[in-house]
């Protein structure tokens, strides 16, 4: 079964570049009373800024944004995990629908014909069918110490080892080892740990407790450290950063084969 419509009104983020689209649905939605738009962006960068600073229970965009659908469900999937995926697609973009639908975390669709008065049902119906989004199962919390980093990589290696490919235990203890390794040296913070999962993705985020935005640093070929984010760049299919309550959050998703 899919998860109910809860009690209270859930909110949409609308990204479209279309400000007459992004305006239609808003009216609709008010209209019906049962949904409302908590957010807009023009473009699949801003919508993810603004989905991680959002509460949103659902993303609606419009497929001609995706230029890649899978990495931006990763995307966004690690900046609002419990949000359902939306991809509203015209008729003359009817070629986006089978790799959309097909894939195996699930993109929903809507027309971009569908008639205003009936927009509202169809979101409501999208949201009732969607599955539990990324689960937490595995959170520890480091000290500022330099062991932390070696101590992260084994408490990763323990929690996913009969779970992931070899390849991704070692991409995934690798990249967690290297951002526990920045939050003790430049942010001099102990911080914390967590493992979700879904069942075509897992994600990992490293939380400290500096406020400062993320510095990315430029190591040269004789420096023996800075190249974290340069790993998580290289190595994951999506990553980002945000503030969080206490600090702030760096995160990195890995495709599961």
């Amino acid at each position: 079964m899919g998860r109910p419509v809860p009690a209270e009104r859930p909110g949409v983020l609308v990204v479209d570049d279309d400000d007459d689209y992004r305006l239609l649905v808003s009216l609709a939605l008010e209209r019906d009373g049962r949904l409302f738009v908590a957010g807009e962006a023009p473009n699949l960068a801003a919508g993810l800024g603004v989905a991680s600073n959002t509460d949103v229970d659902m993303v609606l965009v419009d497929a001609g944004l995706l230029i890649d659908a899978r990495a931006a469900l990763l995307a966004l999937h690690a900046a609002a995990p419990e949000a359902v995926l939306v991809a509203s697609a015209c008729p003359v973009l009817d070629e986006l629908a089978p790799p959309l639908s097909g894939d195996p975390t699930r993109w929903r669709l809507v027309s971009k014909g569908t008639p205003p008065l009936e927009l509202a049902s169809q979101l409501v119906a999208r949201l009732a069918e969607h599955p539990a989004a990324i689960r937490s199962f595995a959170t520890r919390t480091f000290p500022a110490e330099t062991s932390s980093a070696g101590a992260s990589r084994r408490f990763v290696a323990e929690r996913l080892r009969n779970l992931v490919s070899p390849d991704v235990l070692d991409s995934t203890t690798l990249l967690v080892s290297e951002l526990v390794a920045n939050a003790i040296v430049y942010a001099r913070t102990g911080c914390e740990v967590e493992i979700s999962h879904e069942e075509r993705a897992l994600r990992v985020a490293v939380t400290d407790y500096d406020r400062s935005w993320l510095r990315r640093r430029h190591s040269g070929p004789g420096d023996a450290s800075g190249r974290g984010i340069d790993l998580v760049e290289a190595y994951a299919d999506a990553w980002g950063s945000e503030r969080s309550e206490s600090g702030k959050r760096v995160w990195f998703m890995l495709e599961l084969p």
